[in-house]
């Protein structure tokens, strides 16, 4: 038994071993995006989607090409840069591919990436937008040559995008470098700003179908669609509201106080099954805060109905009961941030909320 315990151990080490040279293998090159990134507001507050390149947003974001020949800086160099390397006599390329997504069709799209091509390397940046899924074509395009210092490159569009809901926007780096140790590309922000077409009043988001009679709806509420699709009342201005992509209600001296959102929400089938999940969090043990998450016939009040208890952090599942349903098609959710602790807390939360997702069969 030990010689064949033994024989195993090195047959599975062999097998997961690299031979000498084999390193780094070609898939480490390549890093795929985790998500789209949601846009689109009124044409007075465009949405902004923006990446200083100070972190590791980036490889959540975008589809990454040239991995290796990447380098985000760090002291004693300044901070903040994503930046390619340079080798002599290699060409080196490096792209970034962002996938946008607008719920409502777009209207126009800007794009500004702050960035700088040396010469000493004939570096180019080029600054592109399509709307192939497979990212064949790349009909709008803008580049940056022989740049020493950061400088805005500017993309538009008014034409390519217009009722479009998704779009593709490319950042490709190229360089080649004659002798070693000259500066690469440099990428120092990128903003995206969109504008979708005003929905008609009395939108309602609309679950939507495949193929295995499954209905969702999802929104982490980034952009501001929520704002087209229901109402959101505020008890206090100071103390609740719409911040930093969610909404939150905070501590009211001598007074509880709420923020309740509203969306109204329909389906193209009768429904099954309805579930509905708050993404939240909610500190009731310490600071009194509390969510109410509840489903309503369209215009009616609360029907159903499940709230928070104690310290909560996370989703907040409602399921309706299937007899309940009735051929239901047409419904409100209801999210209710409560704060009864009545001290006086400024602009700290005792209840946010992040997402709300929407699952039905039909």
């Amino acid at each position: 038994m030990v010689a064949l315990r033994d024989a195993l151990r090195l047959k599975r080490e062999e097998m997961h071993g690299f031979p000498l040279g084999t390193l780094p293998l070609p898939s480490a090159n390549f890093s795929a995006r985790d998500h789209g990134v949601q846009v689109g507001g009124d044409p007075d507050a465009p949405s902004l989607y923006e990446e200083s390149f100070s972190g590791f947003g980036w490889l959540h974001d975008a589809l990454v090409r040239g991995f290796l020949d990447l380098k985000l800086t760090s002291r004693p160099d300044e901070p903040g840069f994503l930046t390619v390397k340079t080798e002599p006599r290699r060409a080196v390329q490096s792209s970034l591919v962002y996938r946008f997504e607008s719920y409502f069709p777009l209207e126009s799209a800007e794009i500004i990436l702050d960035a700088a091509a040396p010469p000493g390397a004939h570096c180019r940046n080029t600054l592109s937008i399509s709307t192939d899924e497979l990212q064949r074509e790349w009909p709008l395009e803008v580049h940056q040559q022989g740049t020493t210092a950061i400088e805005p490159l500017v993309l538009r569009d008014n034409d390519v995008l217009k009722g479009r809901h998704v779009f593709f926007v490319r950042v490709l780096m190229e360089n080649h470098a004659e002798r070693p140790e000259l500066p690469g590309n440099r990428l120092d922000r990128l903003q995206v700003r969109c504008v979708h077409q005003p929905p008609t009043p009395g939108t309602a988001a609309t679950l939507v179908a495949d193929d295995y009679g499954n209905l969702r709806y999802e929104d982490d509420f980034t952009s501001a669609r929520w704002s087209h699709l229901g109402r959101l009342d505020v008890g206090d201005e100071t103390h609740g509201g719409y911040r930093d992509g969610g909404f939150w209600v905070g501590l009211k001296g001598g007074f509880p106080t709420t923020t309740h959102l509203l969306q109204r929400v329909s389906s193209p089938d009768p429904l099954k099954q309805l579930v509905v999940t708050a993404d939240c969090h909610a500190d009731g043990t310490n600071l009194g805060g509390a969510v109410i998450l509840s489903v309503a016939l369209r215009g009616e009040k609360p029907k159903w109905e499940a709230r928070t208890e104690g310290l909560h952090n996370g989703p907040l599942r409602l399921e309706i009961p299937a007899v309940d349903l009735a051929q239901l098609r047409e419904f409100d959710v209801h999210v209710t941030l409560h704060s009864s602790s009545g001290v006086e807390g400024g602009t700290r939360s005792c209840a946010t909320l992040k997402g709300l997702r929407i699952d039905g069969k039909r």
